[in-house]
This record gives structure tokens, sequence and C-alpha cells, in this order.
């Protein structure tokens, strides 16, 4: 019944925020777990593409048990990489890594306002960071982006979830923001300040 409510009311205005001139300083993280044909790219436009001040933000890379040369990719394209070390079969998942990255990130008091986490394989707007900070400097805490598929048509299967992404962005993320629904924020493309993070002890991503 929710679901058909979402699709009755999809026509709703997304929320826009206004432009900030303040800009946050930004943590990205990006765990991976033997992703060599995708990091160095995704991080390299990570730096060259973002339309946002470089001095401002940091990628940083958590290498999961990584046989291959994620990490040394990670770093020649300029991530801080993180070595994560967890043999437990039962942890071979993303969320350890996101977990413990975000630990590291707020028990060590770096000096950022929010994060950003997006996977390996992600290829972001050029104005996703800005967005995302004008949305902070609004006072938003916890958010996400508007997620699709670069190879919908590729099969049936990416069709499938290239459709699911635009069903949950476009339709049940917005609805559920502009009617002041609990919000379904997940995976990929989130943001989180620092300062909800530490008041929460961390990301309990599990």
């Amino acid at each position: 019944m929710i679901q058909l409510f979402y699709m009755i009311f999809f026509w709703v205005k997304k929320k826009t925020y206004p432009k900030s001139d303040k800009k946050g300083k930004v943590a990205y993280l990006i765990p991976v777990h033997n992703e060599e044909d995708v990091i160095y790219d995704t991080v390299k436009e990570i730096f060259e593409k973002q339309d946002y001040p470089k001095e401002l933000f940091d990628v940083y890379v958590v290498a999961h048990n990584c046989t291959d040369r994620s990490a040394e990719l990670a770093r020649e394209a300029g991530a801080k990489v993180i070595e994560f070390i967890d043999k437990d079969p039962a942890h071979a998942k993303p969320c350890y890594p996101i977990n413990y990255g975000f630990k590291y990130l707020i028990e060590n008091d770096l000096d950022y306002d929010f994060y950003l986490r997006v996977d390996a394989d992600n290829r972001l707007n050029k104005d996703f960071t800005s967005l995302m900070n004008d949305a902070y400097q609004s006072g938003v805490h916890f958010g996400r982006g508007y997620e699709s598929a670069t190879n919908i048509t590729q099969s049936a299967y990416t069709k499938a979830s290239g459709l699911y992404y635009i069903y949950d962005s476009r339709i049940s993320s917005r609805v559920r923001e502009r009617f002041h629904i609990a919000a379904h924020v997940n995976g990929a493309g989130s943001m989180m300040s620092k300062e909800m993070m530490k008041k929460c002890g961390g990301y309990n991503t599990f």
C-alpha cells in the first residue's frame, strides 16, 4: 500500500538547497576488496572532476584483505589508504571495512565537516560534492544522492537494477522526503555529518 502512495505522488518537486559560499571540509570513504580494475579511475576522477576546492577534500580507501594492486593503485591516484586485515570468513562483507573506516576517521578526530561514502566503481556528477555541501550547510546531517546505472541496457540484471535505482531515488525517496516520512538512506552516495556520527558513536553498518 505504501508503495502505491509513493507512485501516486511521484510528481512532487524535489527539494533543493541554496547555493552556499561556505565550504565544508570533506572526507570520501571507499571500501574495496580486490578492485584494481576500477579503483584508480574512480579516485582519479574524484580529484580531477569534482567542482569543489581540491584542498577541502581527501579520499580514503579502506583496502579490505586485498590480494591484488587495489591499495597500490589507490595511492597512485592520490588516496589515503587504510589497510584493513580481517581473515574471518564471516566478515567478507562491505559493512566491515565501512565500519572500520568510519571508526578510523572519528576516533582520530580528523578535521572534516562531513563524510561521503561511495563505492569503488561509482561515477559521480561533477557537482556531487558541491550539492552535498549545500545540503550540509543548510542543516542536513544525513542524506543521499540520486542513484542510477551507467550500464542500464547491458543485461536483464542491469536493467532491473537500474529501474530499482530510478524508482528508489526518483519516487520513493523523494516522496518520503517531501512528506517527512522516515528516510531510507542506504549504500553508496550517502552523506553523513561528523557531528552526527560522533553523537551516534560511529556508523553501525551492521
